[in-house]
């Protein structure tokens, strides 16, 4: 269970914040492996494109509103946007 956000693996987040249409999300859980460059004291930045039309973001901020933690796999190393190539799933921790 990698807690570290890299290229193809499930990081555990937690919501801790969300302005401007951003959201920045906190690592739960312990990491494992060298953090990635975006980290810092344990939160990432995460460049959410709420922009897409995807159904995501309703998805995503469902998620903020309840505080619950979010299992994301992305394919790039900070950035996640709301396209399909590079945000694989989301899913909700219940």
């Amino acid at each position: 269970m990698a807690a570290t956000l890299r290229t193809g693996t499930v990081t555990y987040l937690y919501v801790s914040h969300e302005s401007n249409g951003f959201a920045l999300l906190r690592v739960s859980g312990e990491q494992q492996g060298t953090p990635p460059p975006c980290a810092t004291n344990n939160q990432l930045a995460f460049s959410l494109d709420v922009a897409s039309g995807y159904a995501y973001l309703s998805v995503i901020q469902n998620a903020l509103a309840q505080n619950r933690a979010i299992i994301i796999e992305g394919t790039d190393t900070c950035t996640i946007s709301g396209t399909r190539e590079s945000l694989k799933s989301i899913q909700i921790v219940p």
